[in-house]
């Protein structure tokens, strides 16, 4: 049975997607803002539609800790799942995403449109050099910047991988960096088309000031992501 539902979903939700991705080109066109609210719409279907056919609801704490001036929110990644939640709850946020993402037909060109910065990850230097222009340019217009802090998606059990880019990001543009922990791949796995009903837990954790060491922040960053992730995991056994 959870297969089958499993199956459903994913049906939908190619559907939907598809819906959108032709529907969305009027919007997209018209301003920036409103295809946010049209991304944003999307990420809410996929919800919901994970919601009534596979029984994977979710809840939301420590949303007090997100400032309204810009920040940096890096998020711990098990699954896809985060993305869609992260778009709903941050509407306009812009997404530090990898190339193969802006690459798909319109839903590429949609994702530029809409300010996501995209990464070639095997360009080292170089790629970091263009999302950082890009990233700031989206700091001044007052975005928030959501980067996963190891680049991919992580399974339980798996160490944690922090790569020195959010650093980067974090001493240059001066920000809080506000931490993300969730249970995500207790209900959706990475790699696994069965998805088990409960709620998934999203977890915003206080801000980490700015003006810290690289090192020091990344410290921080690395022990209360996974801390938090951690007890997550284990309430949701």
């Amino acid at each position: 049975m959870l297969l089958f539902r499993s199956l459903v979903f994913l049906a939908f939700f190619y559907l939907w997607t598809v819906l959108c991705v032709l529907t969305a080109w009027p919007l997209m066109i018209w301003s920036r803002r409103a295809g946010r609210w049209y991304v944003n719409v999307w990420a809410s279907g996929v919800l919901v539609l994970l919601r009534l056919i596979a029984g994977v609801r979710y809840r939301v704490t420590g949303t007090e800790n997100i400032p309204d001036t810009p920040c940096l929110i890096a998020s711990k990644h098990q699954s896809a799942w985060e993305i869609f939640a992260l778009l709903k709850l941050l509407p306009d946020a812009a997404f530090v995403m990898k190339q193969e993402l802006i690459d798909i037909p319109l839903f590429g060109r949609y994702s530029l449109r809409v300010g996501m910065i995209p990464v070639e990850r095997d360009k080292g230097a170089s790629a970091l050099r263009a999302i950082t222009e890009m990233a700031e340019r989206e700091i001044a217009a007052g975005r928030h910047i959501v980067i996963f802090p190891e680049g991919t998606r992580r399974p339980i059990g798996a160490p944690p991988d922090y790569k020195t880019g959010v650093g980067l990001f974090y001493k240059r543009f001066g920000v809080p960096s506000v931490p993300v922990a969730l249970n995500s791949a207790r209900h959706w796995p990475n790699g696994v088309t069965i998805k088990t009903p409960g709620t998934i837990t999203v977890s915003f954790l206080p801000p980490i000031p700015a003006g810290l060491s690289t090192k020091a922040y990344l410290t921080d960053l690395q022990d209360v992501i996974e801390k938090e992730t951690e007890k997550l995991l284990i309430e949701a056994e």
